[in-house]
């Protein structure tokens, strides 16, 4: 985002990231890692649902409460029942 959009919008951009895997998982790390870095001048919030349904949906209420401007899901079915087991 251009600097005078930014100045105009607020500041800072806010990006909410629900992951379906465990926090030290490492491709998940790999993930952000990468992320994080093409996003510098974001904000990012990051919520690990661990393979675990219920905690996946209290995050998702979580970070949808902090109003990001973006919120990216990463993960799958698999995922899930791999950090389960």
């Amino acid at each position: 985002m251009p600097l005078s959009a930014r100045a105009e919008s607020g500041g800072m951009r806010r990006i909410g990231v629900l992951m379906s895997m465990v926090d030290s998982d490492p491709r998940g790390l790999e993930y952000i890692t990468a992320f994080a870095q093409g996003s510098a001048e974001t904000r990012l919030e990051y919520r690990w649902g661990a393979g675990d349904l219920d905690r996946f949906r209290r995050y998702a209420v979580e970070l949808v409460a902090l109003a990001p401007d973006v919120m990216p899901a990463a993960g799958s079915v698999a995922d899930a029942l791999e950090a389960r087991s």
